[in-house]
């Protein structure tokens, strides 16, 4: 979805993230991901914006449901923020989360992805698009 920031918000944050995949799926995008944890940090004491665990956590769950491919990549300040490989328990998270992907893609995502090769249905796909009389 872009290189957003290193923050929750809708903003161009994680939250920002989801709104983008669901957006872009209205607009005949049928598959989308995010950078876990976010991409764009800054260590500007008067916006500080720098990845820590709990950010690393959330946007591991978030993916690991929503996106067909689970990405990570350094931020733009590498040294000066927490990497999924930094801590063995964020390692752990992953990991468990990983699998769960995994699991997921096994039948259900694999079913979304001949949708959306045979039909264009979205991977992610808003409510409206599923409950068009609600």
């Amino acid at each position: 979805m872009g290189d957003q920031n290193l923050t929750y918000t809708k903003f161009d944050g994680m939250q920002s993230a989801m709104i983008g995949l669901l957006n872009a799926n209205m607009s005949g995008y049928t598959v989308g991901h995010s950078d876990i944890g976010g991409y764009t940090s800054s260590t500007n004491p008067l916006l500080p914006l720098l990845r820590d665990a709990n950010m690393n956590s959330r946007w591991i769950e978030m993916s690991a449901f929503s996106d067909m491919i689970m990405r990570s990549h350094p931020t733009n300040l590498p040294d000066d923020n927490l990497q999924i490989y930094n801590d063995v328990e964020t390692v752990q998270f992953l990991a468990k989360f990983v699998r769960i992907h995994a699991n997921l893609l096994n039948d259900y995502k694999q079913q979304l992805m001949k949708d959306a090769y045979e039909n264009g249905t979205p991977i992610i796909r808003s409510l409206m698009l599923n409950f068009p009389e609600d």
